[in-house]
C-alpha cells in the first residue's frame, strides 16, 4: 500500500478507520523525518 493510497483512504467517512490511518500517516511521517536525519539507515522501521 502506497502512502498516497493511505491519504485517499483517510477521506472515507469511517471514523475509527480514519483515526487509525491518521496515526499510521503520522507514523510514516515521523519515520521519514528520522530517515532524513539518519540517511545511513533507519532500523526503527525496516522496509
Amino acid at each position: 500500500m502506497k502512502f498516497e493510497d493511505l491519504k485517499q483512504v483517510t477521506k472515507l467517512p469511517k471514523e475509527p478507520i480514519v483515526n487509525l490511518l491518521k496515526l499510521v500517516e503520522i507514523y510514516y511521517a515521523v519515520d521519514e523525518f528520522l530517515r532524513n536525519l539518519f540517511p545511513v539507515g533507519n532500523k526503527w522501521l525496516n522496509v
